[in-house]
C-alpha cells in the first residue's frame, strides 16, 4: 500500500509549478530542520505490506459508534484508517530526526543518502511498534528549499563547486611543489656526497704525499728541500707572463745579468705568408 507523507508535502497546498518540479512554501507545506539549521522539504512515498493481519487488525482497528437518525439506535462501525495515521506518524518522525543529523550537501545534493538514512530510521521505528507491517520501499520524491531561498541555495552551489576546484587546485600544486622539493633536495644530496668524496680523496692523496715526503726529508734533508724548492718554483713560474733570472753579486759594483727565459712569441715568415696567400688563391 503507498502512502504519501502529507506533514511534508501537502497536495492540496498551493504550488508554484516549473516544469515537472514543484516549489514548495514555507507556512503551507511542512518542512524539516537539518543540522545545519537549513530549512527543507521534502516528498515522500511509502510503500508497505501486512506481514502480519493479526497485528496489524489489533493495532491499527478503531471502533466508532454512530447513532442513526432514522431509529435513533446506536450502531457500531470498525475503521482501519487509523494506520494511515500511525505510518504517517511514522514516516514523519524518521525524516525528522533524520534531518535534524543531516546537512545540506548530504540531503540536498546527497538524495540517495538522505533517502536511506531516512528509510533506516523508518525501519527502526516499524520495528519498535510492532504492529504487523512490513516496509517494501521508501521513495524520496522531492527534496527542495523554501521557494524565496532556491537563487541563494543555487550560488552556494556554485561557491561549494568554485571552492572544491580551488581546493584541487591547491592539492595539484602541492603535490608540485612537494615533487619539486624532493627533486631538489636530491639534486642537492647528490652534489653534497660528491663534494665530500672529491674532499676525502684530496685529504687522503695529501696525507699518502705528506708522509711520502715525509719519509724521503728523514732520509735526506737536502735533497727533499731542494726537489720541493724546485716544484714550488716550477708551478709558480708556470703561471708568470715574463721570467726572469736575477744575479745579485757581492761587489754592487759589477753589472747586472739579466737572462729572460720565457719563450718568444711565434712569428710567421715573410714566405709563409706568401705561401699562404697562394693557396688561398
Amino acid at each position: 500500500m503507498p502512502l504519501n507523507a502529507a506533514l511534508l508535502y501537502d497536495p492540496n497546498a498551493k504550488q508554484i509549478g516549473l516544469g515537472s518540479v514543484f516549489d514548495l512554501i514555507p507556512g503551507t507545506d511542512g518542512y524539516a530542520l537539518l543540522g545545519d539549521n537549513s530549512i527543507m522539504h521534502s516528498d515522500w512515498i511509502m510503500t508497505y505490506r501486512v506481514s502480519d493481519p493479526t497485528k496489524y487488525f489489533l493495532s491499527c482497528m478503531s471502533r466508532e459508534t454512530n447513532v442513526s437518525s432514522d431509529t435513533g439506535n446506536e450502531e457500531e462501525s470498525v475503521s482501519m484508517n487509523i494506520a494511515d495515521v500511525i505510518l504517517q506518524n511514522l514516516l514523519d518522525d524518521a525524516v525528522i530526526t533524520s534531518s535534524a543529523v543531516l546537512d545540506l550537501k548530504s540531503t540536498y545534493y546527497d538524495k540517495n543518502n538522505y533517502e536511506q538514512t531516512v528509510k533506516a530510521a523508518l525501519i527502526k521505528n516499524l520495528e519498535q511498534m510492532d504492529i504487523g507491517i512490513t516496509l517494501e520501499s521508501l521513495s524520496l520524491q522531492l527534496v527542495k528549499p523554501p521557494l524565496v531561498t532556491t537563487r541563494a541555495f543555487q550560488e552556494l552551489l556554485l561557491a561549494e563547486t568554485s571552492a572544491e576546484a580551488d581546493v584541487e587546485a591547491a592539492k595539484t600544486y602541492t603535490v608540485e611543489q612537494e615533487n619539486k622539493a624532493l627533486s631538489e633536495a636530491a639534486i642537492i644530496e647528490a652534489n653534497a656526497q660528491a663534494y665530500k668524496s672529491r674532499i676525502v680523496s684530496e685529504v687522503q692523496a695529501d696525507t699518502a704525499y705528506f708522509k711520502l715526503m715525509l719519509e724521503r726529508y728523514r732520509k735526506d734533508r737536502k735533497a727533499t728541500l731542494i726537489s720541493l724548492f724546485n716544484e714550488k718554483l716550477g708551478d709558480a713560474l708556470s703561471g708568470s707572463r715574463d721570467n726572469y733570472i736575477l744575479y745579485a753579486p757581492k761587489n754592487a759594483n759589477k753589472r747586472e745579468l739579466r737572462i729572460k727565459i720565457n719563450p718568444e712569441p711565434s712569428v710567421k715568415s715573410a714566405s709563409n705568408e706568401e705561401m699562404n696567400e697562394e693557396v688561398a688563391e
